[in-house]
């Protein structure tokens, strides 16, 4: 398989995930969802940075992106990225 048609591969599964996501999510307001241990984040437009502490985790973006700083280095998650200055 090429890298064009895996590339192809990943973003129809984003796309599905995106899709499964909102299905569950049907409001901004991220109510918990009934799966333990699972939280789901949905916002329609970017947040303002806030000081906050995670318990260690995995954090899958499956649309748009995120950016977390710690201390002068600034990370940026996206469906492609993860864990990058």
């Amino acid at each position: 398989m090429k890298n064009s048609g895996l590339n192809q591969d990943l973003n129809d599964a984003l796309k599905n995930l995106s899709n499964s996501i909102s299905q569950q999510i049907q409001n901004i307001d991220n109510d918990p969802i009934p799966i333990d241990g699972l939280t789901l984040y949905r916002s329609q437009e970017p947040q303002e940075p806030h000081a906050c502490m995670y318990e260690p985790s995995i954090c899958l973006v499956a649309q748009g992106s995120k950016s977390v700083t710690l201390g002068s280095h600034e990370y940026i998650y996206d469906p492609s990225r993860f864990a990058r200055k």
